[in-house]
């Protein structure tokens, strides 16, 4: 065994002196020395249950240093998620969570993907072309598919890859069903983890005649049962929304009231009932909404299409009170780029001014960051730099320290962002 390791019983073996199954009191074993209420009987007195004794470094009773990171970064995830960062690279500590769909994809599971529709890179996609076919698979919680080409000769392969981002889609969240008739164009993708391996993707997958997919009502009248009806419509205070676990809870406001049916004080709302118009809903808390409620097989009551009041999208730009300034294209420089959170700053292009009011919106920013640096100590930097997330760089893009961009430029509450970034 490990040096320091309490030797255990063999595989499939019980622990000398373990109670048998069944034979733990309610409230656990309080009555063995040293033991924690609740814990499994043949626990080393004065240790934590489920850390293993005689862990290099690890004091009896006391959870490894690696452990309790582990544990922390876990309670931090379902306690809190930090804000956007506001200013310049002070906000580089405030790394925003990453959006999860699920489970990820297993190593598997991408060769798989890879195998049906890899191409060399000097393949010819042509952009305008369009083709039909029929979804073969997909899965809504990993959100993927494959949809089986209707011209077997039209393309390399006879099934093509689908990601949810690439569906024009009215649902709250966009998804395909098996046996669905589609339109599609495709497109080239790299994958730089993989030595730039090419393969062919979905893009822009609609119904036929280029209707935008919208499927999610019809399906929630057939298989949902609600409280009131399904255009019913409540409010209340969401508590909290966290996305990487992907649900939140919903305090109900008083005085609603339906004839036989009690109206509960809370409700729980999945990641899939958050209408983010199309889009991964982010961290929200203490936000006023409006949804409805549904009954799961089992009676319990939860939040359906969970909306701002008046019906509006949970969208960021809405949250945040996103206002775009079109017309006005910008250069840059990208300063700094997160890729694995995505997000980072763009150093706009001294020789085209910003409007006035963009400009005090990005001083005021900088200053924020700056004495945010100088509360905890730090010397915050001075340079005006632009936000710019992952989802307003146009699809395909991939940002790094030092590219040359072209942009737009919006205001919200947190100061000043760039969208439509593109590559020179």
């Amino acid at each position: 065994p490990m040096p320091g390791v309490v030797p255990g019983p063999p595989m499939g073996g019980v622990m000398p002196g373990a109670i048998p199954a069944g034979a733990i009191p309610p409230g656990g074993m309080s009555g063995i020395p040293g033991a924690i209420p609740g814990a499994m009987p043949g626990v080393m007195p004065g240790t934590i249950p489920g850390v293993m004794p005689g862990v290099p470094g690890a004091l009896p009773g006391v959870m490894p240093a690696a452990m309790q990171g582990m544990v922390l970064s876990n309670m931090q995830s379902v306690a809190g998620s930090p804000p956007r960062p506001v200013g310049g690279p002070e906000r580089q500590e405030g790394n925003e969570p990453p959006s999860l769909l699920g489970p990820p994809v297993s190593d598997e599971e991408q060769r798989h993907i890879e195998s049906e529709s890899r191409v060399p890179s000097d393949y010819e996609v042509d952009p305008d072309a369009r083709y039909s076919g029929t979804v073969d698979f997909y899965s809504k919680l990993k959100g993927y598919g494959f949809i089986e080409v209707g011209d077997k000769n039209a393309l390399p392969e006879e099934r093509i890859f689908v990601q949810w981002r690439n569906i024009d889609s009215k649902d709250r969240f966009p998804f395909l069903v098996k046996g669905l008739e589609v339109e599609f164009g495709i497109m080239k993708w790299r994958d730089s983890s993989r030595r730039g391996q090419v393969s062919l993707r979905a893009k822009n997958v609609t119904l036929p005649g280029g209707v935008a997919v919208h499927l999610q009502d019809e399906i929630d009248a057939a298989k949902k049962q609600f409280i009131g009806s399904q255009e019913g419509r409540y409010t209340g205070q969401l508590k909290f929304f966290n996305p990487k676990a992907g649900y939140g809870y919903i305090t109900v406001d008083p005085g609603f009231s339906v004839e036989g049916v009690s109206i509960p004080t809370e409700l729980r709302v999945e990641r899939s009932e958050v209408n983010a118009g199309g889009h991964q809903p982010q961290w929200m808390q203490n936000l006023a909404v409006e949804f409805g409620i549904w009954m799961t097989s089992r009676g319990v009551p939860k939040a359906y299409n969970v909306t701002l009041p008046g019906g509006a999208a949970l969208t960021q730009s809405a949250l945040e009170n996103r206002k775009a300034l079109g017309g006005q294209t910008y250069r840059g420089e990208v300063q700094m780029w997160n890729w694995r959170q995505g997000w980072g700053f763009i150093k706009a292009d001294a020789s085209v001014a910003l409007p006035p009011h963009v400009q005090a919106k990005l001083t005021q920013q900088t200053q924020a960051a700056a004495q945010k640096a100088a509360s905890k100590g730090r010397t915050g930097s001075d340079e005006e730099l632009l936000y710019v997330r992952k989802a307003d760089v146009a699809l395909g893009v991939k940002l790094q320290k030092g590219s040359q961009v072209m942009f737009q430029i919006y205001v919200d509450d947190k100061g000043v962002g760039a969208l439509e970034v593109q590559t020179i």
